[in-house]
């Protein structure tokens, strides 16, 4: 608008720019009996954008610890741990059973033969690196 003796008022709209929604883990829980993967995960917790990182060599030191399972958004279980009285698809089905519903499995293994196998039946999807290298990787 404009007037005599008063000036000009001019009025401009620019965009917003485009928010992106960043995906975000609160509580996630890596079981892995290989320590380097343990560390590795320690240091790509940063990048991953993870709140709570809770990690462990095998279930018994989850069952020890006293974690709330029901605050867990998502659990990474290595399909070989060694130092453990479960197996993998045993961990994969005591977690579900718990209450967390996205399970993951990290094997490093060919992911088609582990998808046709129904010991892996209740496992919500497979890593096909034990250490993912973006959150869309673990959560997509």
């Amino acid at each position: 608008t404009s007037e005599i003796a008063i000036g000009t008022i001019f009025q401009i709209t620019l965009p917003l720019p485009p928010v992106t929604m960043q995906p975000q883990i609160k509580n996630c829980l890596v079981i892995d009996d290989d320590k380097g993967i343990r560390m590795a995960w320690e240091i790509k917790n940063t990048q991953l954008k993870i709140e709570h990182l809770h990690i462990f060599p095998n279930l018994e030191g989850v069952i020890a610890s006293a974690l709330d399972l029901k605050k867990i958004e998502i659990a990474i279980v290595d399909k070989n741990i060694s130092a453990s009285l479960f197996s993998g698809a045993d961990t994969v089905g005591y977690l579900k059973a718990k209450g967390i519903s996205k399970v993951m499995m990290a094997s490093g293994e060919n992911t088609d033969e582990l998808k046709q196998d129904p010991t892996f039946f209740q496992v919500d999807g497979f890593l096909q690196n034990k250490i993912p290298r973006t959150l869309d990787e673990l959560v997509g």
